[in-house]
């Protein structure tokens, strides 16, 4: 917004804001009479020029290198129409170059406009610098020095600080300026018809003078007279004689610093700036006054913040010393439970050692017993094998009895067969002898004598179905026989191959069961030795596993159960390949303890064993 501000735009600041010259175009002012002279000024610079030319507003006025000489304007004081004057109280938002001690009093101004006024000045500088070097430095030293002796511009620095919006020290700005007539114009006091010499028009060499000369033309002008009937204040006299030693200032707009307007277009007065003045410093002063009671509210607001901070952290230390001691008596205490826990886990993990002790031994006499009644009974297959053996006999031997009474059975069906093969070849022949006697012979066949011809035909015809009737009987035979003789044979050595088998099987079964009652015995006794160190382990992680959990007995002891999936203690033999996955809860009862722990539990009452 502030370069937007300095270039020119229609944004204005407030008053003590820290900006040192709010720009805006001069009003047109036309005289009501056609006797005045019009003199119409347009600046035409480009953004950069307007870029640099603004922060030098607030710096001491700076004196060109040349003055040029041009025609006066009569009257120090513009005429302005009534209708188009504007108050003085509107151009009060305008703020100008505001002196040194007068700069201290925009303390409130953020952070970023100084900034931005920061790197306009560094802009400006090196500029400066650069023009300073291209020039060759000659000059401009010549004229820093007659400004240094000046005692216009040293003796009031605040006062003189009016620029124009077109004095850059840049060479470059200046060549982008260009001065041509608009419809904003000037009207000067006591001319009667425009002139154009009368015309302001822009500097030329052949009036240009030394820097020796300006300071001459200064003094002169200082110990002149003012013009009679005129009110021109200090200020004003100040800047025209400021405007007449510039060769740049002519030509160009200048402002006032009270109400921010053209010069020559107000008649403000230094009660004006003091007003001013003494306004900005009322201004800081309320600032200063607020910020202070601020500041001591914020101050007794922080004592009280403070107070409040103290006193907890004096409760927080006290609580914190009260937590202390009571976390060590915890501890204490729950060093003692734990001791206590301890003991008693291990008391009662000692009762389970010695009731699995006493299950163990209850199992092996169990086993031992079922192992004493398996081999009775082994001795029982051996005495009776010889009973069984002549029982399978007697099996055998009916059996053959069926299969005698099923070939006859067979062979009478065969028989059957045959006979109606037999007859069926008989009416086959018989068909064919009568459709013999039917045929009607042809001359060749019957040679003359159809009767006779036939009866040699069945004459040749019989033999040979009597023929295939003999041969078709031995056929018949034959089969018979064969299946007769297959079936007596077949009786013969199926009943004794089937006895030897059978003595075979039976003596093979008996050695089967004892040799697996021997491994089965084995593996059980084993297994038993097994089970039972692992039951051992299994009190041991509990134990172990009940103590780190910082469980009681009371309350977790009962629901512990311990997987032992894939367990297989004796490599798929006994009774421990079948159900032994899973193991109780170490504190439930002793005999659901065996039924569970135990696959193929016992039952130590009767020695039988639960399927």
């Amino acid at each position: 917004m502030l370069k937007k501000y300095l270039l020119g735009g229609d944004t204005t600041p407030a008053a003590g804001d820290g900006v040192s010259l709010a720009y805006r175009p001069a009003p047109t002012h036309h005289k009501s009479s056609s006797d005045q002279r019009q003199a119409s000024l347009t600046l035409k610079t480009s953004r950069e020029s307007d870029a640099s030319l603004s922060p030098p507003l607030i710096e001491a006025p700076e004196i060109p290198d040349a003055v040029v000489q041009s025609p006066q304007i009569p009257s120090p004081q513009l005429e302005v129409p009534q209708e188009e004057e504007e108050p003085k109280e509107d151009l009060a938002w305008q703020e100008f170059p505001i002196p040194e001690e007068l700069r201290q009093l925009d303390d409130d101004v953020p952070q970023e406009i100084r900034n931005v006024v920061q790197e306009s000045f560094d802009e400006q500088e090196a500029t400066r610098a650069s023009r300073m070097q291209s020039d060759g430095g000659r000059r401009v030293e010549a004229f820093e020095a007659a400004n240094e002796e000046d005692p216009i511009s040293a003796g009031n620095p605040g006062m003189l600080s009016t620029r124009s919006l077109a004095s850059s020290p840049s060479s470059d700005h200046r060549k982008d300026s260009s001065i041509s007539l608009s419809q904003e114009s000037i009207t000067t006091v006591g001319s009667d018809t425009p002139d154009a010499s009368t015309l302001l028009q822009p500097p030329s060499a052949d009036t240009s003078r030394t820097g020796t000369s300006k300071r001459l033309l200064a003094k002169a002008k200082a110990t002149q007279p003012e013009p009679a009937n005129t009110m021109v204040t200090r200020m004003e006299s100040k800047f025209r004689e400021s405007r007449e030693r510039s060769s740049k200032s002519r030509g160009l707009a200048e402002f006032c610093y009270t109400c921010g307007a053209v010069w020559h277009t107000c008649a403000c007065t230094e009660a004006d700036q003091r007003a001013r003045e003494a306004r900005l410093i009322q201004e800081r002063q309320d600032r200063e006054n607020a910020a202070r009671a601020e500041a001591e509210e914020i101050q007794r607001a922080i004592a009280a913040v403070e107070e409040a901070e103290r006193r907890l952290r004096e409760e927080r230390a006290a609580e914190e010393a009260r937590e202390q001691a009571r976390l060590e008596r915890e501890a204490k205490e729950l060093a003692q439970r734990e001791v206590e826990r301890v003991e008693r886990i291990g008391v009662r993990f000692a009762e389970l050692r010695v009731i699995l002790d006493h299950v163990g031994v209850q199992q092996k006499l169990a086993i031992e017993k079922r192992h004493f009644m398996q081999e009775e009974a082994n001795d029982e297959l051996q005495i009776n094998l010889d009973d069984v053996i002549s029982e399978r006999e007697k099996e055998i031997n009916a059996e053959k009895d069926v299969k005698a009474k099923e070939n006859e059975k067979f062979v009478k069906q065969l028989q059957k067969k045959h006979a109606a093969a037999m007859m069926e070849a008989i009416k086959r022949h018989r068909r064919d002898q009568d459709g013999l006697f039917a045929r009607e012979l042809t001359e060749e066949e019957s040679g003359g004598d159809p009767d006779m011809a036939k009866q040699m035909i069945i004459e040749t015809l019989m033999p040979l179905q009597e023929q295939e009737r003999i041969v078709l009987k031995e056929q018949h035979k034959r089969e018979i026989e064969k299946w007769k003789a297959r079936s007596q044979k077949a009786g013969r050595i199926n009943t004794t191959v089937k006895i030897q088998q059978m003595r075979f099987e039976e003596e093979e079964k008996v050695a089967r069961k004892v040799d697996e009652f021997n491994r089965q015995q084995e593996a059980e006794l084993r297994w038993i030795d097994v089970l039972h160190g692992e039951r051992v382990n299994m009190l041991a992680e509990d134990e172990r596993r009940l103590i780190v959990s910082g469980n009681d007995l009371d309350t977790k002891a009962r629901s512990l159960t311990h997987d032992h999936e894939g367990s297989d203690f004796n490599h798929g033999e006994g009774p421990s390949s079948s159900r032994h996955t899973k193991t109780p809860a170490i504190m439930g009862k002793t005999q659901d303890f065996l039924d569970q722990s135990v696959p193929g539990a016992f039952d130590t009452g009767s020695g039988i064993r639960k399927t």
